[in-house]
């Protein structure tokens, strides 16, 4: 299954904000270099671009982690 550019940074700059591993961000996005998901993905954890309010971002992470803690 594809998943469109916007949901692809969606979902790597929340893991990166649960402090997933690199690796593992990597191996979910297919990637065997480490710059491709540095340089595509996780640039925009540093504060370059313009991102949501804090308390914004931590409540989506909050939900995140309750779904991945979630039993399906």
């Amino acid at each position: 299954m594809s998943l469109s550019p916007s949901l692809r940074h969606s979902h790597t700059s929340i893991l990166a904000k649960l402090k997933f591993d690199l690796i593992e961000i990597m191996e979910r996005l297919g990637h065997p270099k480490e710059e491709t998901t540095v340089n595509v993905y996780l640039h925009v954890t540093t504060g370059k671009k313009k991102r949501p309010p804090a308390s914004s971002m931590n409540l989506l992470a909050v939900s995140v982690k309750q779904i991945l803690n979630s039993q399906f």
